[in-house]
């Protein structure tokens, strides 16, 4: 959310009801310090008094207008076509005055049980959404929030077919889902057909970097594919996957990204340009105006400490603060703690990631997971270390982050995305604008999967995050209790006792005996801790089960599925982790099988 932000509610009195509401649920992620929200109330308006109003407004202490009108275009039967006009009209001035715009959908005001749209829908709420997609901006889809979270919206409303105090806060918790989301984030495999290429061989990598390093079209030409499909959203590029440095017109793309003056760009690197290409990409214009962030990544097995350490002063000494990402393959647990007195040292933040292969993270012994832990920052123990599945699938993934290949073919992010399935082209392809369709409200997560990253966790809505900020791991680790200070980095796991019970429930530590066990059904209640076991020892499997499945179909034919189901009828059906490893392996190859 922009700093110091100024929220302006613009409605009818149905706007009035509704802003309390959502800004004591905004208080609970944010500083209300840091933002500060007004209302201007047209009672019984509609979109045509919105619009006769609108300039006597003073607009030059806002940064966000959310602008509620409908209902009674609606009700008092305005045309559609005039309550288009009326809102391009407004949402044209918005966004002369530099201001990020949210336009509202209005509440479901049936009760039918009908499985199809109601009048309303089809004709007011869709003209709201062909607005906000005809500008490129945000859309508050309360209508369809309503439909995701609720089945008779009679219950939410009063006679008069507003919202009633339970519908507010439904109404505030749609909102909650874009208000403070300020930028989009997209992970671009801009290098490579399915996940580029690395100079690296760790043996712990889970993703193939064996693979062409090439890119459709120009930078120049991407710019435009880009602003064409977002317009002047904010938005954060995020390269990753193998080694993004190396690739053929690396600074390019960078030079290319720094031309935008609300573009962002994020880099996972293993640090291994030549000093002078580290100072060069530390000069950019992006690195200059502090829209460049890095994540340093580092493997033992590659290279040396003292030379991953000079690369990262190089960094350090223009102005680039990268946290260190270690990841405990085995291996590399017990020379751990020698690492880390170095970079701890030298007040470097070190974001510890569980091993994730090889029947691992599972297969840590009970010493090495709470020995670990012991760095992890909350989130990460709980839904990549231990697993935890989310009881709320829901994400911003697909909403306010989306992962996109050199093709320009754009999804959301899960281990689903792969190329030759259906879900590397799930919102369509950027370059063919016309395919788009993204989601108005946030999608469910895939069944089967567990969100392994940080982007993928923080994105989760019951994680209850904020939108990630400037470089993408220090503001995901602070939130979870790893934070840079002026004393050091704090690792507040660092002291807990994770051979303590109650706390290994509260961090879902998998359970050594029936102690373990009462305290989480203590924690969690009967229902959750059913939801838990169902969640994560038959559900997820067995969706996992049939994606692997439909991945096999999907490169290896009926043959490949027929020679699979008889290989586990003779050798039984293997387990989530062997499942999770086959579903990611380079699908560009047939089975060897």
């Amino acid at each position: 959310m922009e700093d110091d932000c100024g929220i302006l509610f613009y409605g009818d009195e149905l706007t009035e009801n509704v802003a309390p509401k959502f800004e004591s649920r905004l208080s609970q992620k944010y500083s209300p310090e840091g933002f500060d929200i007004s209302t201007e109330v047209i009672p019984g308006g509609t979109s045509t008094d919105a619009n006769n109003h609108f300039d006597s407004l003073n607009l030059s202490t806002f940064d966000v207008i959310v602008i509620g009108f409908g209902f009674y275009d609606y009700k008092k039967k305005i045309s559609p076509s005039q309550l288009q006009q009326n809102f391009s009209e407004i949402v044209s001035e918005c966004k002369d005055s530099d201001l990020r715009v949210i336009l509202n959908t209005i509440h479901p005001t049936d009760s039918s049980v009908l499985l199809q749209p109601s009048v309303m829908d089809t004709k007011y709420n869709e003209i709201i959404r062909d607005i906000a997609e005809e500008h490129r901006i945000q859309v508050g889809d309360v209508y369809r929030w309503w439909e995701e979270r609720v089945f008779l919206s009679s219950r939410y409303l009063t006679e008069e077919g507003k919202p009633n105090s339970a519908g507010q806060d439904l109404t505030a918790e749609a909102l909650l889902n874009v208000v403070p989301q300020s930028h989009k984030v997209i992970l671009w495999q801009f290098n490579g057909r399915a996940n580029a290429n690395c100079n690296y061989d760790c043996p712990y990598c889970y993703y193939p970097t064996a693979n062409e390093n090439f890119s459709f079209g120009s930078p120049s030409e991407w710019k435009k594919v880009f602003k064409n499909a977002f317009g002047d959203q904010n938005l954060i590029f995020y390269f990753t996957f193998a080694e993004p440095t190396i690739a053929r017109d690396f600074f390019d793309y960078v030079e290319m990204i720094g031309s935008v003056p609300n573009w962002e760009l994020r880099i996972t690197t293993n640090l291994s340009l030549p000093e002078k290409s580290l100072e060069k990409l530390a000069n950019t214009k992006l690195a200059k105006d502090g829209r460049l962030h890095i994540n340093a990544s580092f493997h033992p097995s590659q290279t040396s400490i003292d030379s991953f350490l000079n690369g990262h002063q190089v960094l350090r000494e223009n102005g680039i603060e990268a946290p260190v990402i270690y990841v405990m393959y085995p291996p590399q647990i017990d020379v751990f703690e020698e690492h880390f007195n170095k970079f701890d040292e030298r007040d470097i933040l070190v974001h510890v990631r569980p091993y994730q292969g090889e029947g691992y993270p599972a297969a840590y012994t009970d010493e090495q997971r709470r020995q670990i832990a012991q760095y992890m920052d909350k989130a990460t123990i709980r839904y990549v270390l231990n697993r935890k599945p989310p009881f709320d699938r829901h994400t911003y993934a697909g909403l306010h982050f989306y992962i996109a290949d050199a093709a320009g073919n754009i999804g959301y992010d899960s281990n689903s995305f792969q190329w030759q399935t259906r879900f590397r082209t799930k919102y369509g392809n950027l370059i063919q604008y016309n395919s788009l369709e993204f989601p108005t409200v946030p999608p469910k997560y895939p069944k089967g999967d567990y969100p392994k990253t940080v982007d993928g966790v923080s994105n989760l809505l019951e994680v209850n995050y904020k939108q990630l900020e400037g470089n993408n791991v220090l503001s995901y680790a602070e939130q979870g209790g790893v934070y840079r200070t002026e004393d050091g980095v704090i690792y507040e796991n660092k002291e807990r006792d994770f051979q303590d019970s109650s706390v290994r429930a509260q961090y879902y530590f998998p359970s050594r005996n029936v102690w373990d066990a009462i305290q989480k059904y203590q924690l969690f209640g009967a229902i959750n801790s059913i939801k838990y076991i169902w969640s994560k020892y038959l559900d997820n499997n067995l969706h996992l089960y049939f994606k692997h499945t439909q991945q096999t179909y999907e490169t290896d034919g009926v043959r490949g599925v027929l020679k699979k189901a008889y290989r586990h009828l003779r050798g039984g059906v293997p387990g989530s982790e062997e499942l999770e490893r086959e579903v990611i392996k380079d699908p560009l190859h047939k089975s060897d099988d």
